[in-house]
């Protein structure tokens, strides 16, 4: 009984289901990049202590590539902190040609944070 009013204050239970869902990015910085390739470290937040990196969706259009990175609760976590937490996970691609690409990281609500590279190709 202690430990329900304890966790009740600074906790969240959950049903059997995994909670997928994107997550606002806060941050990235790019690791490595060669003549045809970049890799990232991307970091977004969570709304608990049980959020972890689930995969990320990426579109590109000509020279533009969006990057929505998602995250999940999964199914056996039934307690969880209620604090926001940062999840951070790498994100690799290989650029078609050479010139000039923009990486956008989409933010729920806010505009994506963006950055422009150049690639001299190979």
């Amino acid at each position: 009984m202690l430990l329900l009013v304890l966790c009740s204050s600074g906790c969240s239970a959950f049903e059997d289901e995994v909670d997928d869902r994107s997550i606002p990015v806060v941050g990235f910085q790019v690791e490595t990049q060669t003549s045809q390739s970049v890799r990232f470290l991307v970091t977004g937040t969570w709304t608990d202590t049980c959020g972890t990196f689930s995969r990320f969706e990426t579109s590109r259009s000509d020279r533009a590539y969006v990057v929505t990175m998602y995250g999940a609760r999964p199914a056996e976590a039934r307690v969880c902190g209620d604090a926001i937490t940062t999840i951070s996970a790498t994100w690799t691609t290989e650029v078609p040609s050479a010139g000039a690409y923009t990486f956008q990281f989409r933010r729920e609500g806010a505009a994506p944070l963006d950055t422009t590279l150049v690639f001299e190709g190979g």
